[in-house]
């Protein structure tokens, strides 16, 4: 049996009604939108790259003033900071400001090894500091426990106990081992001892300390 033109149009027409009707009841049921064939969560990343600082400071207390000293005739006069008070006998001693020492504070997030180094060693050691005719001059350093307010000690080794002489503007001496880098358990102290000849020159002489961190 041949069929119209006509009837195939018809079929056609039902074909497509029949379609459109199954896709608006999909779309119905799907509330409009489907997420078929695509991920239903997600993945991201932080990165933060932590840098190490090894860092040093004096600022809290970079002075030991000890004034004006006037040796005894014929008498040599030892002068120690420790406690802003004169060991010897050196007439007219005064420690300048609150601080009698210096103090080293670690302002760096890591460990630090440091060590000192002076511009100039006493006569005694064949240096110029406080020179005179008799050669006995000398500088001499002590690192304690200890640090400014609100800073407090931070080494934890490595401490150098009792006075010791300088003997090289060139060569590094140990300060303190291990200096760590707390918020307030930082720091530690530098007390210094010289020997004032009596027959030296009169003037002002100074000395600077050089600190370095590894």
């Amino acid at each position: 049996m041949d069929i119209s033109n006509r009837a195939l149009a018809m079929f056609l027409l039902a074909a497509i009604v029949v379609s459109l009707a199954g896709t608006i009841i999909s779309l119905n049921k799907l509330e409009g939108t489907s997420t078929t064939g695509f991920a239903t969560s997600g993945a991201g990343n932080v990165s933060l790259d932590v840098q190490n600082s090894l860092s040093i400071t004096t600022a809290d207390s970079a002075l030991i003033n000890f004034g004006s000293c006037t040796p005894l005739s014929g008498e040599d006069a030892t002068v120690a900071s420790t406690g802003g008070a004169n060991t010897s006998i050196c007439s007219g001693f005064a420690v300048g400001g609150a601080n009698s020492n210096i103090s080293v504070r670690n302002d760096g997030n890591i460990d630090a090894n440091v060590t000192v180094k002076p511009n100039k060693v006493g006569a005694a050691q064949s240096g110029l500091f406080l020179n005179s005719t008799r050669g006995t001059s000398a500088i001499a350093y002590k690192t304690v426990a200890g640090g400014i307010d609100p800073y407090t000690n931070g080494c934890q080794s490595g401490l150098v106990g009792s006075y010791t002489n300088f003997t090289s503007t060139i060569t590094d001496v140990p300060a303190c081992e291990n200096l760590t880098p707390g918020a307030t358990a930082n720091s530690f102290l530098t007390d210094l001892q010289i020997v004032v000849p009596y027959d030296v020159a009169a003037g002002q002489q100074d000395v600077i300390l050089t600190y370095t961190a590894q």
